[in-house]
């Protein structure tokens, strides 16, 4: 009634229904006709007010049903062509559609024909467009924003993908193919309302597809890139999310396949039509592509690197969590961000953010040196979020992020900024701190093993004391303020080995960049807004201590003074309490605990600095003592030998 654009939903859900493919073909067919019916009452009237201003949402879940491949296949075929049943686009291949090669499939038409087919073809079958219109037809169609559109198709948890139960299946392959390739035609007359029945979100997780499945699927993309002429609404043409998590076949084949849709995608009329390198550098391939959990590794990780280096904005959201990635994909991924954002700035884009999302969560190979590249990508502002939860983030990973806080606090505060800008980091299930469970016999065995790493710790508590903000830059003088200094527990029985993985505390690590006033500038007054630059920081569960939780609280008043809303969520972690919890993540009520325990902090760093500068003078008096009983033994030793001379003389 108040004009403002309001979508309805219709959200249809027969998951674990025990569908077999009749009944679900059915299902969907009943649904498309009862759609239709709708477009054509709307369509038939003069005065549409309704819909003027409304778009219809629908949702269909069909997953954890009986649906095998040929049932999947005219599901697709269904909504690729807008209910119509009759369309049997897998008969009218032809001989010009097919690939040459020595493999070969047969495969059987709805007239009972046999044609020989290569398996490499079946992925690249070039199916007649039955939408395609002539240039003089296309002039006289406008494109309309469908008021029905499918925004969502689930078919999880149905074997169909040919690594389960049922074989590979060619005209299943046809039909994601074309899914992806043609879409539904959104060109209608101006008389008409438009009925988009192609999914936005399609979600196939835990279905048994393969490489071959992706390699369908990036044919159609590459298809629709290669046949489009209109640069509206282009994905609307196809799904631009795409989720496919827990298809362990999928592997590095499969990942290659889809990265090298994203990376050689390029819409026909970019050429023809004489677009600039900014203009096609702000269309996105695919929104959101979900491919955890599926044994991709670092092939994988460096073909999706090819793909957002040369194709900057090819993908929105990235996830390859519970893979098989190490450093070098974590590093190959990190420097693609790098030269994306490079060449995004080089070609004056408006934003110079190569990628919003990036999800690398539980994949353990990646360590520090994986964290430092990807770091790299955070400072120069290439990814907004990224999440690295569960991998093998210590103290120097967690070093490489504070660095990179403090790149974009510069950044953002030395700049004219009219507009906030946030960041999201998520390193949470990392156990880089120093709080463990406590299996104490006796103080002085704990005291003990602490003493014999003492030179360990102390390699990284150098050169940032003279600041205020470095509890990783100090050492103590005794055992005693060492182990206030760490201010954890740690578990005699873990031996030499687990002290020396935990004896750099990665929250202390990334506080002393952020902290470290070696390189501050001069503080800069507010800009147009009083924060331009907030960041949120995921910390749950690292086995944070007290100490740790006064340094992180220090980073963050030190961030608002210079005009940076920092957040630490800490939650999950032992015997931290809510209030600390609230205090660190900003809220108002809990101010006055977050400047004690930055307080705190700071008190704790005087009290080592002492003991520091008592330590250097203890050793710069003991230098002093041995050089002068040097020179004093040596007057002594020519003492005697003059004595000695002398009775001889007598």
């Amino acid at each position: 009634d108040n004009g403002e654009d309001t979508n309805a939903t219709l959200d249809v859900d027969v998951s674990s229904s025990r569908l077999d493919d009749d009944t679900a073909v059915s299902f969907v067919e009943r649904m498309v006709s009862v759609l239709q019916a709708k477009v054509d009452d709307v369509s038939s009237t003069q005065q549409k007010p309704a819909y003027e201003h409304q778009k219809v949402l629908v949702k269909l879940t069909l997953d954890m049903n009986k649906i095998t491949p040929l049932g999947v296949s005219k599901i697709f075929d269904l909504l690729v062509n807008d209910g119509d049943k009759n369309s049997t686009p897998h008969a009218n291949a032809t001989e010009s559609e097919v690939e040459t090669t020595s493999n070969e499939t047969k495969t059987t038409d709805d007239d009972g024909n046999t044609t020989t087919l290569d398996n490499n073809a079946v992925m690249s079958l070039q199916v007649q467009d039955e939408l395609d219109t002539t240039t003089n037809e296309r002039e006289t169609k406008s494109v309309v924003d469908p008021i029905i559109q499918m925004d969502g198709l689930d078919l999880s948890f149905n074997d169909f993908g040919g690594h389960g139960v049922h074989s590979p299946d060619l005209q299943l392959l046809c039909s994601v193919r074309r899914l992806f390739e043609k879409g539904g035609d959104v060109s209608r007359s101006n008389d008409q309302v438009p009925m988009l029945l192609v999914p936005r979100v399609l979600t196939l997780e835990n279905c048994g597809v393969g490489a071959a499945f992706c390699r369908s699927i990036g044919r159609g993309i590459l298809n629709s890139f290669e046949n489009e002429s209109n640069n509206d609404n282009r994905e609307g043409y196809r799904p631009s999310i795409l989720r496919v998590g827990g298809n362990q076949a999928i592997g590095d084949a499969g990942a290659v396949a889809l990265a090298a849709s994203f990376r050689l995608a390029v819409p026909s009329s970019y050429h023809q039509s004489g677009l600039d390198d900014n203009e096609h550098s702000t269309q996105h391939v695919m929104e959101e592509l979900d491919i955890s959990s599926c044994g991709v590794g670092d092939a994988g990780a460096e073909a999706f690197a090819l793909a957002i280096a040369f194709n900057p904005g090819c993908l929105t959201r990235l996830d390859l969590s519970n893979n098989k990635i190490t450093d070098v994909g974590a590093i190959a991924l990190g420097r693609a961000l790098v030269e994306a954002n490079r060449l995004k700035v080089s070609r004056g884009d408006k934003s110079s953010v190569a990628l919003e999302e990036l999800v690398l969560d539980n994949n353990v190979g990646i360590g520090d040196e994986g964290c430092a590249a990807l770091a790299g990508a955070l400072a120069c502002g290439a990814v907004k979020a990224m999440s690295i939860r569960s991998c093998t983030v210590r103290a120097e990973g967690a070093s490489a992020f504070g660095k990179a806080i403090k790149s974009l606090e510069k950044k953002y505060t030395q700049t004219i900024v009219n507009e906030p800008t946030h960041f999201s980091i998520d390193i949470s299930g990392n156990q880089f701190g120093t709080f463990l469970t406590k299996k104490k016999k006796g103080a002085a065995m704990l005291r003990d093993k602490a003493s014999s790493h003492m030179s360990f710790i102390s390699k990284s508590l150098q050169s940032r004391w003279k600041g205020a903000g470095s509890s990783m830059g100090l050492t103590a003088e005794s055992d005693d303020d060492e182990e206030s200094v760490m201010g954890g527990i740690i578990d005699e029985e873990g031996g030499d080995k687990l002290l020396l993985q935990i004896a750099r505390c990665g929250a202390r690590s990334f506080c002393g960049e952020i902290l470290n006033d070696e390189e501050s500038t001069q503080k800069q007054p507010r800009r147009a807004i009083d924060y331009p630059l907030s960041l949120t920081v995921g910390m749950r569960q690292c086995c944070l201590d007290q100490g740790a939780l006064d340094a992180l609280s220090a980073s963050i008043v030190n961030m608002k003074e210079s005009g940076v809303d920092l957040a630490i969520d800490v939650s999950m972690n032992r015997d931290v309490e809510q209030a600390t919890v609230d205090a660190l993540q900003g809220e108002k009520k809990e101010n006055d605990l977050l400047q004690t325990m930055a307080e705190n902090h700071n008190e704790a760093l005087d009290i080592i600095r002492q003991a520091r500068q008592r330590s250097a003078l203890a050793s710069q008096s003991a230098a002093d003592r041995a050089r002068v009983e040097m020179e004093f033994g040596r007057s002594m030793f020519d003492d005697a030998s003059d004595y000695d001379q002398y009775d001889e003389y007598q």
